[in-house]
């Protein structure tokens, strides 16, 4: 999926389900600027859904253009990797190869 997918028609729709409780979702999101971690799904997604009791998730963030320093302060990374105390284990994985792509995996741990 092309990042303006995202942004532009997963992100409006899943606001919209705020009574939505159980989640299940899997996405690989293609040319995004910013890879989608803990943080963008909390404050972008989760937020508007307060009556999610369960919500299952693997979502894969492949970009052209990767900025290893953006991921390497530490103060960036520890507040990227918390969502909130009452979500499950977040697993998140950054992958940098020498073609100069990167690939951020963020799931649920457990991933059903």
């Amino acid at each position: 999926m092309e990042a303006e997918e995202y942004d532009n028609v997963i992100v409006p729709l899943l606001r919209q389900m705020v009574n939505l409780g159980k989640l299940g979702l899997c996405l690989h999101v293609e040319n995004r600027s910013k890879f989608i971690d803990s943080a963008d799904l909390y404050n972008n997604i989760l937020i508007y859904m307060p009556q999610m009791t369960q919500f299952n998730f693997h979502i894969v963030t492949m970009n052209d253009y990767f900025n290893i320093d953006y991921w390497l302060k530490n103060d960036d990374i520890e507040k990227r990797y918390i969502i909130d105390i009452d979500h499950p284990v977040i697993h998140c994985c950054i992958d940098y190869f020498r073609n100069g792509i990167g690939r951020c995996r963020i799931s649920s741990f457990p991933f059903i």
